[in-house]
C-alpha cells in the first residue's frame, strides 16, 4: 500500500547546495462535491479536461484520529514527469471514515503541481471545473489548511519520491 508524502527536498545541480521547499508552496490542493462514484468521476474529468487519470493499484492508507485506524481511500492519478509530482484524485471518503473531516461537504481531493498550467488548458481552472455537470469545488485547500496539514497530500502512487523515513 501506498502512504502519504515525500521529501520535499529538491537538489540542485551545483554541489551539496540543498534547498528546502515551502511545504506545499508547489502544490495545488481543491476539495472537490460530487455524488459520482470515484470512476465515474475520473472518467469524467478526463472526457472534458484531456486529463489521462488512471486507478493506481494500491490506495492511499491513513491512519485516522484518534483511534490511529489504518484507513484505504481510491486513489486516480496522471503522471506528469516533467513536474516530479503526478495529478491526483483521492476520494475523501476511505473504508473507515474521512481523510479530511474539517472540511464539510468534500467527496474528492485534486492535488497537482501548482506549476503544471498546461492541466488547464487556456482557461481559468475553476471555469473549466464549473463546466462540468455534477462536480463542484468545496474550496482551494490552501486558504483553509495550514502548510504543515497540506504536506502530507503530496501522493506519489509511482513511489519517485519515496525514502523509508517519509513512510508513516
Amino acid at each position: 500500500m501506498f502512504h502519504g508524502a515525500r521529501n520535499p527536498s529538491v537538489f540542485l545541480g551545483v554541489a551539496k547546495k540543498v534547498h528546502k521547499l515551502t511545504e506545499g508552496a508547489e502544490l495545488a490542493v481543491w476539495g472537490l462535491a460530487s455524488t459520482l462514484p470515484p470512476y465515474v468521476l475520473a472518467a469524467l474529468l478526463n472526457q472534458n479536461l484531456n486529463w489521462n487519470l488512471a486507478r493506481s493499484r494500491q490506495d492511499v492508507e491513513w491512519a485516522l484520529e484518534p483511534k490511529g485506524e489504518i484507513s484505504a481511500f481510491q486513489l486516480f492519478f496522471q503522471d506528469l514527469e516533467l513536474h516530479g509530482l503526478p495529478l491526483c484524485m483521492v476520494s475523501n471518503r476511505g473504508s473507515l471514515g474521512l481523510l479530511l473531516p474539517r472540511v464539510g461537504g468534500m467527496d474528492y481531493i485534486l492535488t497537482w503541481p501548482a506549476e503544471a498550467l498546461e492541466l488547464w488548458g487556456t482557461d481559468d481552472p475553476r471555469l473549466r471545473l464549473a463546466s462540468i455537470a455534477g462536480v463542484d469545488l468545496v474550496a482551494d485547500l490552501r486558504s483553509v489548511l495550514s502548510p504543515k496539514a497540506l504536506e502530507p497530500l503530496r501522493f506519489d502512487p509511482l513511489g519517485r519520491h519515496h525514502l523509508d523515513s517519509d513512510l508513516h
